[in-house]
């Protein structure tokens, strides 16, 4: 092997910006970047590989954690090119198959949004570049959303599996690279009288909390189309509520894992088949760069789901995100029968921090650049998922949010 290159389409976007560039200079540090490793930066901007390099050392200066390693750095922009590519034509394809080193393995990262997937997945494809070199030299790195709604996401899969075998594909859902999220399955397994309490005959409710006292973060262009239910409960919220309800597995394989959470994905549907939710809008969202000033968009919601099966039915699980609030708080409360106890909260952020511990989109990148499956996600986890908000999305779009204070607790309303 010639090592390992990971080619970004998308390089010079806030996602790459944000938290892939400095998380490689965090390996770096670490000292657990791959031998032979590389970095190809692919979008329509014109740059040369030395204003790609200065743009990357500005982003580690930015985003990084801590008092910057010039050695690692080095590393980092080091091993960086640029390629300037119309991603719609197959000549930039070509060229970037040109530049790669014969035998290298090739993670290709999804840093777009998803109406950009089909037609980079499909020429990589035609280029040889796909399933041709299976998951020993070719990967696919996807980042979410994956498509907008179930039907998307659907279409979605369909292109992915096309071109590249389920081994391949790496959908990331960064709350699972986070060492609190992945604590959620040990702590179940280490005390057997907390999960045998998981069930409806002791549980009277769940609540999944994810609030945020800041804002978009100069994501507005995306999450105006987006929206809070889109952004955060399709995907990081149900894994939380997955790794909550389903089954324990009797290994830790990927394999059994997604299988785990698939299933009880599948089961998830609106409480007593009622679309229960709340909406909110917080003042001056309209100001924000990149959103439309007529924007309905959700940065406020509050959903009500249960898993339908033996374990969970009748059970409500109450699913809350929003922006611009009080505080910042990723909670899972147990909320028990009277006579059972009181309730149960795992608090995920604010976590307390180890000073060395590693950051959910290093860890992420190390277990893809191994091949390792278990911090991602099945085709049928995405695709379940969507079918328990596809309700709920489209009752948002008949509902106007409620307007609530930056700062405040929500809209005032009532979801159950």
């Amino acid at each position: 092997m010639a090592g390992i290159a990971l080619i970004v389409f998308g390089g010079t976007g806030d996602l790459t910006q944000r938290k892939l560039y400095p998380s490689l200079y965090h390996l770096a540090q670490r000292g657990r970047l791959p031998k032979g490793f590389s970095l190809y930066g692919v979008s329509r901007k014109t740059l040369t590989d030395k204003e790609f390099r200065r743009n990357i050392e500005r982003d580690i200066r930015a985003f990084a954690h801590g008092k910057i390693d010039e050695k690692a750095v080095a590393r980092v922009t080091g091993a960086a090119h640029y390629l300037s590519a119309d991603l719609n034509h197959r000549e930039g394809y070509e060229r970037l198959e040109a530049r790669l080193k014969p035998g290298t393995l090739r993670l290709f990262y999804l840093a777009l949004p998803p109406r950009l997937f089909t037609p980079i997945v499909e020429h990589l494809d035609r280029c040889g570049m796909a399933r041709a070199l299976g998951a020993a030299r070719s990967r696919v790195i996807v980042e979410k959303p994956f498509g907008y709604d179930y039907a998307s996401g659907k279409k979605l899969e369909r292109v992915l599996s096309a071109a590249f075998d389920e081994p391949q594909i790496f959908r990331i859902d960064h709350y699972l690279g986070k060492q609190a999220v992945q604590d959620l399955l040990a702590y179940r397994r280490g005390h057997p009288a907390f999960e045998r309490s998981l069930d409806a005959g002791h549980v009277a409710a769940i609540r999944i909390d994810a609030l945020e006292p800041g804002g978009l973060e100069m994501r507005g262009p995306y999450y105006d189309g987006a929206g809070s239910i889109r952004d955060m409960t399709q995907n990081h919220l149900l894994q939380l509520l997955a790794f909550m309800t389903m089954k324990l597995p009797r290994t830790s394989s990927a394999a059994t894992i997604q299988s785990a959470r698939a299933k009880v994905l599948k089961a998830v549907r609106p409480f007593r088949n009622r679309v229960d939710l709340l909406i909110g809008q917080y003042r001056g969202y309209h100001s924000e760069p990149g959103v439309d000033k007529d924007s309905r968009t959700d940065t406020y919601s509050s959903l009500v789901f249960e898993v339908n099966d033996a374990r969970w039915k009748g059970v409500p699980i109450l699913v809350r995100t929003g922006k611009r609030l009080t505080r910042k708080l990723t909670a899972v409360t147990i909320e028990y029968k009277p006579k059972q106890g009181k309730r149960h909260v795992f608090q995920l952020d604010p976590h307390p921090h180890v000073a060395n511990e590693m950051g959910d989109y290093e860890r992420l990148l190390l277990a893809a650049f191994d091949g390792e499956r278990e911090l991602f996600v099945s085709a049928a986890e995405v695709l379940n998922s969507w079918k328990a908000v596809d309700p709920f999305l489209k009752a948002a779009k008949r509902t106007k949010p409620i307007l609530y204070r930056k700062g405040s607790l929500g809209p005032k309303g009532k979801t159950a």
